[in-house]
């Protein structure tokens, strides 16, 4: 199973309401890129770009020192092999600290919706930064309320028409509070709108920013591997392989299809397949693999699989 795909989009307000924040941001902000190399999978094929909110660069992502290019690539050879192909010289984190690093000179009226439509609306200067069945995370920073001229729906919908399936996408926002915040900040009540789609909050205010910033858990839940929290039931425990017992389907927007178990050959349908995975919790953990889902539609679906548990003998989806 190759690694998944995730293009991460920061938008930034470069105004000078943010002179207040960018030391502390500068901390904290690479706290994304450290949740990803911690993922249990490793770091996923990943594309980071970033774009200000005031319009300046109509959208255009920014370069950064050691890049070549206007977005950091950092993704699998591709070879089988733990080789990476990247785009930048020295440390990953470190080339992020410096794309972050967009200024206080821009616009005072932020548009960060707008920006990232256009960033994300097949600029020519972003050429290869969005790639089809990637996963898709946005993350606003803002010291200032959205005022794009666009109602908020339509912003959603430019976003989900990204993505195969919603939960391809994650948003988050480092803002003012719905209602203002402590350090006097601006309301943000756009942003938050924007933010239910699947998302998490930290009030630009704060210490520290990527401790609270779901969006951290989101990608952690959503690009590492399923595991089951509980150890599975063996039927057959005198046998080496684990024999479980699971049942399993398929739904997508027009259909219900069962899932069954992998055959020891090649699948000719799609199947799922479990297996020991040490990043998985207990001794042994197991994960879930879904095998030729596409081959029975292109449309978007889950996989539902589950399995009693040693502890109760209950079942416990995953």
């Amino acid at each position: 199973m190759g690694a998944p795909k995730l293009d991460l989009l920061l938008v930034i307000d470069s105004s000078p309401s943010m002179a207040a924040h960018v030391e502390r941001l500068a901390t904290t902000l690479p706290g994304l890129i450290t949740a990803l190399e911690e993922l249990s999978i490793g770091l996923p094929s990943l594309h980071v770009g970033v774009v200000t909110a005031d319009l300046g660069d109509d959208g255009q992502l920014q370069p950064a020192r050691g890049l070549t290019g206007n977005y950091i690539s950092d993704v699998p050879a591709g070879d089988g092999t733990p080789t990476r192909v990247r785009n930048y010289s020295g440390e990953l984190i470190d080339v992020f600290r410096d794309l972050i690093a967009v200024g206080t000179d821009g616009d005072e009226t932020a548009r960060p919706f707008e920006a990232a439509r256009r960033a994300l609306d097949d600029h020519p200067a972003n050429a290869g930064f969005r790639r089809p069945g990637a996963y898709l995370a946005v993350v606003y920073v803002t010291a200032n309320d959205d005022a794009s001229p666009a109602p908020i729906a339509d912003y959603v919908a430019a976003l989900q028409d990204l993505v195969r399936d919603p939960g391809e996408l994650l948003v988050g926002t480092i803002a003012g509070d719905p209602v203002g915040s402590m350090c006097g900040e601006a309301p943000a009540p756009r942003l938050h709108q924007l933010a239910k789609i699947r998302a998490g909050h930290a009030s630009i205010c704060g210490e520290d920013v990527s401790a609270a910033f779901d969006v951290d858990a989101l990608l952690r839940d959503t690009l590492g591997l399923p595991c089951w929290e509980n150890p599975l039931l063996d039927l057959d425990p005198a046998t080496p392989a684990l024999d479980p017992d699971c049942t399993g389907w398929l739904t997508g927007p027009r259909f219900v299809e069962d899932l069954t178990a992998c055959p020891t050959g090649p699948a000719t349908s799609p199947c799922y397949r479990i297996e020991e995975a040490a990043a998985c919790p207990h001794t042994p953990g197991h994960t879930l693999i879904i095998d030729g889902a596409r081959a029975l539609s292109d449309e978007p679906m889950h996989a539902t699989v589950e399995c009693a548990v040693a502890w109760s003998g209950e079942q416990d989806p995953s």
